[in-house]
């Protein structure tokens, strides 16, 4: 085999890793969702905790993005990654089988180690496939489009072909992260100096927090998260709520998330493309502003329209927001440090979101506030992902 025909036998193996990881990262949390009253009967469980047990996981997405850089210098990006991945398999079994305690205990687990590998996957792409960076954060950002939709539309069949049990319905998809560890541990035998962790000089970690354009790109994810999660959380109630059936507003929701996937895959390979990335974000911020406005302005016959539209402008604003990650840094250390600090940022954020819409909500009776202020996010949205979009780089040599 040659040298050319290895480096793309890599670089397939390495995009079927990413994506059965990247599969790992949503479903064991989206997959509580459809049986959460289920959940609540098997365990016991009032109003305030099965909100809890839905909130944990973004919680600690915020809370530990800060810790992984850290791991991985500690422990070598790749090893923390394979680590990580067994911790979400042993959280989905502990909170299958070890009654109440255990259920939120292994949410904790399973809610800790995907927030460490949303930060380190895209550090360890720029690490390792630097000329394949395209289509690898394509196929990560899609991957994570992919788990929740599985795992939204699967989730009720598999619980009733399981003869209607909470806990083997909470545990099959254990099943993802069991393979997204034996892929990546075969990974890093194939990896060069996979197990390089190093140390980042204390002024440059000390000094991302100081970067401008660390801040636009973490203010750039950070919204765009803010805006997906109001908007996937309270979209089919308020399609509902405008006049459709519960089967039309499940529709439309399922519109929103195939289109979202179309432009996470789509968009990826276009930003690292481009010198400037910057109308990349005016395109994604149209989309939403055309998509939200829709639904606000137009009648309710036309809603699968806006829905695509702002699922178009989801997935273009994620997946643009983690190739960012990886094109305004230098190095792998710093690709983790920035993903963390923009993940920290952006999850902080993005927990405010559907607790604003139902506030507004309550405040005013109504959808129209809620959707106005949802419309006054996007122009900042897009003005931090416009700023993040500079041909500019951080990192040691800057």
């Amino acid at each position: 085999m040659t040298m050319t025909s290895r480096a793309q036998a890599g670089a397939l193996f390495g995009g079927v890793t990413v994506l059965v990881a990247g599969l790992a990262m949503r479903a064991p949390i989206i997959s509580v969702a459809p049986i959460l009253t289920k959940i609540q009967e098997a365990y016991g469980l009032g109003s305030v905790a099965a909100s809890l047990l839905t909130s944990l996981p973004v919680l600690c997405f915020g809370g530990l993005a800060f810790v992984a850089p850290w791991l991985g210098r500690r422990f070598g990006m790749e090893r923390a990654i394979v680590f990580m991945l067994g911790l979400i398999t042993a959280g989905m079994l502990v909170r299958a089988v070890w009654g109440p305690f255990g259920l939120f205990l292994g949410t904790v687990l399973l809610g800790s180690g995907i927030a460490v590998n949303n930060v380190l996957m895209p550090a360890a792409i720029k690490r390792h496939w630097t000329h394949a960076v395209g289509p690898l954060m394509s196929t990560w950002s899609v991957s994570m489009a992919v788990g929740p939709t599985l795992a939204a539309l699967l989730t009720v069949p598999l619980y009733q072909a399981l003869h209607s049990d909470v806990h083997l319905a909470l545990v099959v998809w254990v099943v993802l992260p069991v393979a997204g560890l034996v892929l990546f541990q075969a990974l890093r035998s194939r990896l060069p100096a996979a197990n390089g962790g190093g140390p980042t000089p204390a002024a440059a970690r000390g000094g991302l927090w100081r970067e401008p354009l660390a801040w636009q790109v973490s203010g750039f994810l950070g919204l765009q998260s803010l805006l997906f999660y109001s908007f996937t959380g309270w979209l089919p109630t308020i399609l509902a709520e405008g006049g459709l059936s519960d089967i039309e507003a499940g529709l439309g929701f399922s519109v929103f998330t195939i289109f979202n996937i179309v432009s996470s895959l789509v968009y990826p390979m276009i930003a690292v493309r481009s010198r400037r990335q910057g109308g990349l974000a005016a395109a994604s911020g149209s989309m939403w502003l055309l998509g939200i406005g829709g639904l606000l302005l137009a009648p309710v016959s036309t809603a699968y329209v806006w829905a695509g539209l702002a699922g178009l402008g989801s997935g273009a604003s994620f997946s643009l927001a983690l190739t960012l990650l990886v094109l305004r840094t230098r190095d792998a250390a710093t690709a983790a440090r920035l993903s963390g600090m923009a993940q920290a940022v952006g999850y902080t954020l993005a927990a405010t979101g559907p607790l604003m819409m139902g506030w507004a909500f309550e405040a005013s009776g109504g959808w129209t506030v809620p959707l106005v202020v949802l419309l006054a996010v996007v122009p900042f949205m897009t003005a931090a992902g416009i700023a993040s979009g500079r041909p500019v780089e951080i990192g040691p040599a800057s």
